[in-house]
C-alpha cells in the first residue's frame, strides 16, 4: 500500500525546508516523504536525548531503544526525577549540576551510557539543562552531535501549554545562542492511552502496558521521520544539516486507532492548563487568606484541564491534534511580536521620542 503524506505547510518554512512544486488547495502540498514506506537505512546519527519526565521514564526509555535499533548513537541524560512544566529554565554555574551513570539491571545499557542529572541540592535537574549536558557527553572528544531530540514526552504539549513545557524548553536551548549548541532539534509528545496519573492502583501494570504499547507506535513514526530529514533533497544547499540553522521541531503524535496524516502547524492559543491560584483566594490582602505570619499553606498554580474551548487561531497545532494529525509547529528562539503587534508601541515610542 502506497501512503501519501500530506503537510499543510508554513510558507515561510516551505522556502527553507519543506520544498514541493505540486498545489493540491491552498497551502497544501504533496511532499514526497512517504514515511510509511521510507528505508530506515541512512547514515548513523550522533543523537543527544532528553527528556522532562524522567531520565528511566518509558516514553525516553522506548524512544531510546528505538534510535539504537535503527543504528544511531544516543547519548541519553535527563533528569533525575520528573521536571515536567520547567519550560526554559536552565541552571548555569560550575558545580551546581550533579551526573549519574546509570546501569539497567545491573549491567551496562547496551547501546551507549545513561545519566540521571540532578542539582546539587538533590533535586532533578531542568529538561533544558539535562539536554545540555547530554550534547557535552556526545560531543566529547570532539565528536559531532548532529540532533537533539526531547522526548517521548508523556502528554501532548500543543497550544498556549507549550510555552511551559520542559520538552520544549529543552529544545530552545538546543538551537539558543545562550549555550552556544545551535543544534537541530526535535520535541516529540504524545498522550498516554491510560494516563497514569489517573490510573487505578490496582490497574497500573495494564496502563503501563498500553502505554508501552503506544510510545512504540510514536517511536517507530519518530526513527521513520528522521530517515525521512536526513534524505530530504535539497533541504539546505551545501549543508549536511538536518534542520536550518536555530529551526527546532515541536512535533505532537496523537492518541489514534488511526492516524489521519501529518500537518506542519502554527502553535495555536487554547490553553490545556487551568491558570489559576489553587487554594487561595485572589486579589485579597491582610488576614483573608487565613494565614499566619511564616505559616505555609498548601497551593498551586496549574491543574489539568480539557480541551473545551475553541481555538482561534487558523491551522493550529491544537485542532490537528484532536483532529487526529500529527502535528509538526517550526519554532525558533525569536520573541519577537509580528509586525502589525508592534505597531501600537511603536507609535507610542515615536511619541516619546517627540519630547526629546
Amino acid at each position: 500500500m502506497v501512503c501519501v503524506v500530506t503537510f499543510i505547510v508554513n510558507q515561510n518554512f516551505c522556502r527553507g525546508f519543506l520544498m514541493t512544486k505540486k498545489v493540491i488547495r491552498p497551502q497544501t502540498f504533496f511532499v514526497a516523504l512517504m514515511l510509511s514506506l521510507v528505508s530506515t537505512h541512512v547514515a548513523a546519527l550522533n543523537i543527544a536525548l532528553t527528556n522532562d519526565d524522567g531520565w528511566d521514564s518509558q516514553g525516553i526509555q522506548t524512544l531510546r531503544a528505538a534510535l539504537l535499533s535503527a543504528g544511531h548513537k544516543v547519548t541519553l541524560a535527563g533528569s533525575s526525577e520528573n521536571q515536567s512544566g520547567s519550560s526554559a529554565a536552565i541552571d548555569f554555574g560550575q558545580g551546581n549540576v550533579l551526573v549519574t551513570k546509570k546501569f539497567e539491571d545491573g549491567e551496562a545499557a547496551p547501546g551507549g551510557d545513561q545519566y540521571a542529572v540532578s542539582l546539587s541540592s538533590g533535586a532533578g535537574a531542568e529538561p533544558a539543562t539535562a539536554g545540555q549536558i547530554a550534547i557535552a557527553i556526545a560531543g566529547q572528544g570532539g565528536a559531532a552531535v548532529d540532533l537533539l531530540i526531547s522526548g517521548t514526552n508523556a502528554g501532548a504539549n500543543v497550544g498556549a501549554f507549550t510555552n511551559v513545557s520542559g520538552t520544549v524548553g529543552a529544545t530552545i536551548h538546543g538551537i539558543s545562542l545562550t549555550t552556544g549548541a545551535r543544534l537541530p532539534a526535535i520535541a516529540i509528545s504524545t498522550n498516554e492511552p491510560q494516563p497514569m496519573l489517573f490510573c487505578p492502583v490496582g490497574n497500573r501494570a495494564q496502563c503501563e502496558a498500553a502505554n508501552l504499547s503506544h510510545f512504540e507506535v510514536v517511536a517507530d513514526w519518530m526513527i521513520k521521520f528522521i530517515a525521512a530529514l536526513e534524505k530530504q533533497p535539497g533541504k539546505l544547499k551545501k549543508s549536511k544539516r538536518l534542520l536550518p540553522d536555530g529551526i527546532a521541531l515541536n512535533i505532537n503524535y496523537p492518541v489514534s486507532d488511526e492516524i489521519l496524516g501529518v500537518q506542519s502547524n502554527v502553535q495555536g492559543r487554547l490553553p490545556s492548563m487551568a491558570g489559576r491560584a489553587l487554594g487561595l483566594p485572589l486579589g485579597c490582602y491582610g488576614d483573608c487568606a487565613g494565614a499566619a505570619v511564616n505559616e505555609s499553606i498548601p497551593a498551586g498554580v496549574l491543574e489539568p484541564k480539557v480541551l473545551d474551548g475553541v481555538e482561534e487561531r487558523k491551522n493550529a497545532d491544537t485542532a490537528a491534534f484532536e483532529g487526529g494529525y500529527v502535528s509538526i509547529v517550526v519554532i525558533n528562539t525569536d520573541l519577537t511580536a509580528s509586525k502589525a503587534e508592534r505597531k501600537l508601541i511603536s507609535r507610542l515610542v515615536k511619541n516619546l521620542n517627540a519630547k526629546y
